[in-house]
Formats: C-alpha cells, structure tokens, sequence
C-alpha cells in the first residue's frame, strides 16, 4: 500500500507561514492525486521525477492531508523514506 507522510512544520521564512512536505513511497501520480483530495494543484509540484518530489504544505494543508491519511513522521521519518527512495542509498 502506498504510504504518504508529512513531516513536521518548520518556519523557513514563508510568506504564508510555517511550512512542510508532503511525500510518498509510491508514484508521482499517486502523490499527485492524493494532493489533490486536499486542494492543491499539479502544478505546485515540486522536483518532479526524484526520490526528493513533494508538495509544500501551509499549517492548514497539513492538517487537511494527515485527515485524509497521511502519516506523521519526525525527521528520521522523512530520512528513512528519501533513503528507500533512493534504494537504500544513503545522501
């Protein structure tokens, strides 16, 4: 089963706020359907094609996409999904 996870908000000086990602294990077309069940578009993508593709989350979007079933995950959570995304590869 396809696993999508978000990691922890962090203020990287955004405009809108305190921030995270959005990733999967699966593809990215699944990571892009499953944004858009909470409102956000394709073209907000980011690093399409990579072990690294994700969607920024604001504080509420965040919310939205952990009711719709992603999973809360601290840094060696978001760590363990880039390794196996990058086959067992360490950065």
């Amino acid at each position: 089963m396809t696993r999508f996870i978000v990691d922890p908000l962090c203020n990287h000086g955004w405009r809108l706020g305190p921030s995270c990602h959005l990733m999967t294990d699966g593809t990215d077309a699944e990571l892009v359907a499953f944004a858009g069940r909470i409102g956000l578009k394709p073209a907000w993508i980011q690093n399409p094609g990579t072990c690294n593709t994700h969607f920024d989350l604001t504080a509420s979007k965040r919310t939205q996409a952990v009711r719709a079933g992603a999973e809360e995950v601290d840094r060696h959570g978001l760590v363990e999904l880039l390794n196996k995304k990058r086959g067992g590869r360490a950065p």
